[in-house]
């Protein structure tokens, strides 16, 4: 099983459901368990920590920026202390490394500066392309990025060869490009559009402008601002004195992107909603304000009956709920509404200290007792609550509470907010260390067309101690060399004598040396560095297994990679790299590794744990039938 620094033993309280489903907290049962890891930030005292959630479009390698304190005239300000990337699992991409400078991943890739790299580097944190000590480099999108001077202006936007696509002399910033356009401001500080050549769609004439989303843009003229589209066209006059995007969620997922709304406000503090067409939802009134986000078209209302007047610090701001034509569905009765991606939504009514689950309609679902208290609503099946004693845990539909107490920085006094992103959520930094907690309900699921390959893989001995839990993660390159290495063993029977410790600059794990002892595995860059932590690439995957193979193929005298491997038909063979052609050809031949569809094979794309366990089945019962 997976070594994680903490293990809480989990009791769900059990609801007796009445026709409101009222939980009453005397009923317990025995539940399951929680995991979670703390992120040691390093010996200097943190002062704090600006991070990133983990998701696809950042690779699930978030970058954390530490912070230490300095104080100057009796006030405390952030100085950076070192970047560095966490990956799923809690750990360190650059374990023995400090990034003076770095960016966020996007599209694989990020811009990283230490005292060994100076440019962008994979996720394994291997250096794939240099820049000058000088330069700093922006993020990549659509293939293409800026890299900049350190004063911060822009010099170049290049490709991911580090060819020159435009020179920037006529621009003073430029954003990153979306649906082939991007945010430019010229050399009088006059914000347009321009395209991937460099050449202005929208030319340079607001004061301002958002990065896109959808098809549009929020700008800025003077006081007042407005939306344009991609082409310019007007769609909202800059009329307003302020236009935000109005997050939404439809059946739980977020359409701000696709399909974005616009919260508008009115010089004489009226608030009122549009859509992506510049059609007026809500028309600016004064009645009440929008507040959180908008649930399959229902959001919270703030009103305030004290306008133009103190409002006394005793009395709640009463709240209810709207719809996306301003219909109000339930009136002012609530003190408190958490809108959140799912259905039924938390709410607390005035002079009633007692959170309730209500539906569209406004009828209760579920009744919680007055000393439970509601953190988060639904969101993936399940709402985070505390007990009276301040203890969190994480409550189904049925009002069940089925996982906690959570970590310590889910406390009574440390309240963090569950949100997980790719199977874990961040809590808070307590003692220089961070919580990292995992999803429990991924901690023995497997993909359903894994399930089969996964039960024989167990019982031939193949999934090992770091991958026999969380099987739909990232693997990185220490767990799939601890998957190959562990598969000699099985085939041949025979104990691998490891390499010598100091191998590898960045780790000694006995199963990576093991690896290394029979030329499974080679270090990156000069050789001395494995990036233990990085997440391994199909194309990667396909090179370590295809040596493993032949290593066995030698050993045992058994011939087995009988076919001779083509990639034609495979729309996206062209990316992947001359080093893994071979291998990725004959794995796919002899029906060892399969495409990621009938035309695609992904290879820059992660693998995950499951992914690396029928590998190794596959190739095993390649020797034992």
């Amino acid at each position: 099983m997976m070594k994680f620094n903490k293990r809480i033993r989990l009791f769900a309280l059990t609801a007796l459901l009445l026709a409101t489903y009222s939980i009453f907290p005397s009923a317990k049962a025995v539940g399951s368990e929680v995991d979670y890891v703390q992120v040691d930030m390093g010996p200097d005292p943190a002062y704090g920590i600006a991070l990133d959630e983990f998701s696809t479009r950042n690779s699930a390698l978030p970058l954390l920026r530490i912070e230490g304190g300095i104080e100057i005239g009796g006030y405390v300000y952030p100085k950076l202390i070192y970047m560095n990337y966490s990956n799923q699992w809690g750990e360190w991409l650059f374990p023995f490394e400090r990034c003076q400078t770095a960016g966020a991943f996007s599209e694989g890739w990020a811009f990283v500066k230490t005292e060994r790299v100076h440019g962008y580097v994979d996720q394994t944190g291997a250096l794939v392309l240099s820049l000058p000590s000088e330069i700093n480099g922006g993020e990549f999108h659509e293939g293409v990025a800026t890299i900049f001077n350190f004063e911060g202006k822009p010099l170049r936007v290049i490709d991911t060869e580090g060819k020159t696509v435009f020179i920037c002399d006529q621009f003073s910033d430029i954003g990153s490009f979306y649906n082939g356009v991007a945010v430019a401001r010229d050399l009088m500080g006059k914000y347009g559009l321009i395209d991937k050549n460099g050449a202005w769609i929208v030319n340079p004439q607001y004061d301002y402008m958002d990065d896109p989303r959808g098809n549009t843009v929020i700008v800025n003229l003077g006081d007042y601002d407005g939306v344009i589209d991609l082409a310019g066209n007007e769609i909202i006059p800059c009329t307003y004195s302020d236009i935000s995007y109005q997050d939404a969620y439809t059946d739980g997922v977020r359409t701000r992107d696709e399909h974005p709304l616009f919260l508008l406000s009115t010089d004489s503090d009226e608030e009122g909603l549009a859509d992506e067409n510049g059609t007026i939802l809500i028309q600016p009134q004064e009645q009440f304000d929008l507040t959180g986000d908008f649930s399959d078209g229902v959001c919270c209302a703030i009103y305030y009956p004290y306008k133009d007047k103190p409002i006394p610090l005793d009395v709640p701001i009463p709240k209810g709920l709207v719809d996306l034509s301003g219909q109000e569905l339930t009136g002012p009765i609530y003190e408190e509404v958490l809108t959140c991606p799912e259905w039924p939504i938390p709410v607390k009514e005035l002079e009633n200290n007692q959170w309730k689950f209500i539906n569209a309609q406004g009828q209760a679902e579920l009744t919680l007792p007055q000393d439970v208290q509601v953190i988060r609503g639904f969101q993936q099946g399940l709402a985070q609550v505390a007990l009276p004693d301040g203890e969190n845990y994480l409550m189904d539909h049925q009002g069940k509470m089925v996982y906690g107490p959570l970590p310590p920085s889910f406390s009574k006094s440390n309240v963090s907010v569950i949100e997980f992103s790719d199977g874990v959520a961040w809590g808070n930094v307590i003692n220089d260390k961070i919580d990292l907690i995992f999803d429990p309900r991924l901690r023995d699921y497997t993909s359903p067309w894994a399930e089969g390959e996964i039960e024989q893989a167990q019982a031939a001995g193949l999934v090992t101690e770091s991958n026999d839990s969380y099987f739909t993660f990232r693997i990185t390159r220490r767990r799939f060399a601890e998957l190959a290495a562990n598969l000699v063993e099985k085939v041949t029977g025979q104990t691998i004598i490891p390499a010598a410790e100091g191998t590898f600059t960045d780790t000694d794990d006995l199963w990576v040396r093991k690896a290394a002892a029979i030329g499974l595995v080679n270090g990156l860059d000069d050789g001395s560095r494995f990036s233990p932590n990085g997440y391994i690439n199909r194309e990667q995957v396909a090179a370590l297994l295809c040596r493993t193979i032949q290593y066995l193929e030698k050993e045992t005298g058994q011939k087995v990679l009988i076919e001779e491997g083509s990639l034609e038909g495979y729309a996206d063979v062209g990316q992947v790299s001359d080093w893994a052609v071979d291998a990725v050809a004959v794995l796919n031949a002899n029906g060892i590794l399969q495409g990621t569809s009938g035309t695609s094979l992904s290879p820059k794309g992660t693998t995950t744990v499951e992914q690396g366990i029928l590998l190794a089945i596959r190739a095993y019962q390649k020797f034992t039938n």
